[in-house]
């Protein structure tokens, strides 16, 4: 996946994600908006023409994103431990 910067201001930034689906964007959305810390919305202009992009807006965009990112990893390692143990 590659993450281009679309668009950036103070507070805000749209991020595209190539090469990721929708569903991904919205996780990530999801994800920021549980955190309190910011608010953040998956976009997608076309659905079969144009790569998701995610509007985030808080007082740092891309801390948020890591931030959101980093849970997720946390999540889905622990969905992997759980399904180790389920055997």
């Amino acid at each position: 996946m590659k993450v281009s910067i679309v668009e950036q201001e103070k507070g805000k930034m749209k991020v595209e994600l190539k090469d990721s689906s929708k569903s991904f964007a919205y996780l990530i959305s999801s994800e920021i908006w549980e955190a309190g810390k910011g608010e953040a919305a998956a976009l997608q202009e076309h659905p079969f023409m144009v790569e998701p992009k995610l509007l985030v807006k808080a007082s740092n965009p891309k801390k948020e994103m890591e931030k959101a990112a980093s849970s997720i990893e946390e999540k889905c390692e622990e969905l992997k431990q759980a399904f180790k143990r389920s055997k």
